[in-house]
């Protein structure tokens, strides 16, 4: 009761791992996962009907996932050129639901459904970086990545007005180009100009 009158549950589920491999040519290959595995409960009494202890109310359940994963490899061609290419992935799914309970404070009382939601999205990505570093301290980097984004979702409401609403599959894509000049007057100090543009 000192943070919330309500008996609301939450809890995380957090997944690291990386991976970094060294080819005798000088390639060096590296791969970044992470996993988020959260959720959300809590019930709240319906006004007027309810009361600290007891009375009829709703309970709301929200768990959502998420998955992502980075590789790319760094490469040199030539002593003053390295190409960088690479992959990302991500994918996120929700699946919400609210139930009606007979006793607001004990989440096993649940009976309707009251309404519900479930969606998913995804997102794919391809990078390629070129990176020339030039004399006097001079660096250039000139790179594109492309990024494919799909989601779907679906929303059902059981009381009035019921309805169910199917969001059709959607689908976005973009090519963000990037270029940058990097010059090192000396040890600590550094100018940099550059150009880019990202996907959201």
């Amino acid at each position: 009761d000192f943070l919330t009158a309500t008996p609301s549950v939450e809890r995380d589920l957090r997944l690291f791992a990386r991976v970094s491999h060294r080819f005798d040519a000088g390639a060096v290959l590296q791969a970044n996962l992470g996993a988020l595995r959260h959720r959300f409960d809590f019930p709240l009494g319906d006004p007027g009907a309810a009361f600290y202890d007891h009375g009829t109310g709703q309970f709301s359940a929200q768990p959502n996932d998420r998955i992502d994963l980075d590789v790319a490899l760094r490469t040199p061609i030539t002593p003053s050129w390295r190409l960088v290419t690479g992959a990302v992935l991500n994918r996120s799914t929700l699946n919400r639901r609210t139930m009606s309970l007979t006793d607001w404070r004990d989440a096993a009382t649940q009976t309707a459904m009251l309404n519900a939601g479930v969606g998913s999205s995804n997102g794919n990505a391809l990078f390629v970086q070129s990176e020339h570093y030039l004399d006097h301290g001079v660096t250039a980097y000139l790179g594109g990545r492309y990024d494919r984004y799909d989601t779907h979702g679906v929303v059902a409401q059981t009381t009035a007005p019921a309805f169910v609403q199917d969001y059709a599959s959607r689908s976005f894509g973009q090519f963000s180009p990037k270029l940058a000049l990097v010059w090192e007057a000396r040890e600590g100090l550094a100018l940099r100009a550059s150009y880019g543009a990202g996907f959201r």
